[in-house]
């Protein structure tokens, strides 16, 4: 069997459910973000979680990976693995930790490929809620990657492994145009229940389509909404509140919504095939149009920015590592830090389209981007 996710259903059945005390809770999102030392204490969460992390680590070694997403039920379709998901990559960098503070950077380093992997797979079945989940959990998983290699005790062949597998991502490390083009077709099927209904209206009203603002929906498609939540429906759907009542100017509502969003989408999904800094004026003109389009398509049109810098983000993290690695390399191979990154294999910093910089500070050797 080739597909990942069914190794991990059987790692999610195996998880037991992280501490529901708070200081515990707090305890481990310390240990997770690095801000806090690992601590014994926390000795029995990940033993008891040995037989799950076993299954993470086998299902990211597999090629492929499909949870089985029904796209058939549109804006209902149901993601129960993704809050698994991130639980599991969360005991998987507390995994990485222990190995750590045990003095096993390699064994640390390999688990944390593991969850590399794994968050690379968990975006594929599409739609952005996949794509911020699979970014959160790579995110966990490179930040202590960066900062093993920052403490400078690997050898040659962890390094390569580092090298290697942070290299098979690509640059931003998803297909985010394509993650929002899939949620342009989850959102297709949405449009058609509604347009084939002979209630669109109803529709709507069911899938909490229209704000709380309105009041009741049947009052104002009978002329009994309040002043204020009429001039607020009128300006917001570009449609008197009686038409509600009439299913055709309903569906010419919706229809050119549809429109609407389509081409926004489409425009999206285009621009997030370039880079940060190309993608930026591009999105920031997709916004600025969203105040003439309708109603319904600003509801489902996602946070088009907030997307772009969650690329960036997680872009900056993997090119980041990447130069840490070099670094790395350099200084076994040639005694010493190198002056630059010229001449060594590593990609720009996305936010400003140039190579990272070095800085030396109290610190140490410091990768930086734009002075920070």
């Amino acid at each position: 069997n080739k597909n990942a996710a069914l190794a991990y259903w059987r790692a999610f059945s195996m998880m037991k459910d992280l501490p529901s005390d708070e200081k515990v809770a707090e305890k481990i999102r310390q240990v997770i973000a690095g801000e806090g030392a690992w601590d014994e204490s926390l000795q029995g969460v990940v033993d008891e979680n040995a037989d799950a992390l076993k299954g993470l680590h086998r299902g990211s070694r597999l090629p492929e990976c499909t949870f089985g997403v029904d796209y058939g039920d549109g804006a209902a379709m149901l993601l129960p693995h993704l809050a698994k998901a991130r639980a599991l990559g969360k005991l998987n960098v507390l995994l990485a930790r222990r190995f750590v503070a045990q003095g096993k950077p390699a064994e640390a380093v390999d688990a944390l490929l593991c969850g590399v992997r794994f968050a690379d797979h968990l975006w594929r079945d599409g739609t952005l809620i996949n794509g911020l989940v699979a970014k959160a959990v790579l995110s966990s998983h490179l930040r202590p990657l960066i900062q093993i290699v920052g403490e400078g005790k690997l050898d040659e062949a962890a390094l390569g492994r580092i090298d290697e597998g942070t290299r098979e991502l690509p640059a931003y490390a998803f297909d985010w145009s394509g993650i929002i083009l899939s949620e342009k077709a989850c959102f297709a099927i949405e449009w058609e229940r509604i347009l084939s209904s002979t209630d669109p209206k109803g529709v709507m009203d069911e899938g909490g389509m229209f704000q709380q603002e309105y009041g009741s929906i049947q009052d104002l498609a009978a002329g009994k909404g309040t002043k204020e939540a009429e001039e607020k429906f009128r300006k917001e759907w570009g449609m008197e509140p009686t038409d509600l009542a009439d299913p055709e100017k309903v569906r010419a509502c919706v229809k050119k919504s549809r429109e609407d969003y389509d081409a926004v989408i489409g425009d999206m999904g285009a621009a997030l095939r370039a880079s940060y800094l190309e993608a930026a004026p591009r999105i920031a003109d997709i916004e600025g149009r969203q105040d003439a389009i309708g109603a319904l398509a600003r509801m489902l049109i996602p946070a088009l920015g907030k997307t772009n810098e969650q690329r960036a983000q997680v872009e900056a993290e993997r090119a980041g590592l990447l130069a840490l690695v070099a670094i790395a390399r350099h200084r076994a191979s040639k005694g010493g830090d190198p002056d630059s990154l010229d001449g060594l294999d590593v990609p720009q910093a996305p936010v400003t389209g140039k190579a990272f910089e070095l800085a030396i500070t109290k610190r140490g050797l410091e990768v930086r981007s734009g002075g920070k």
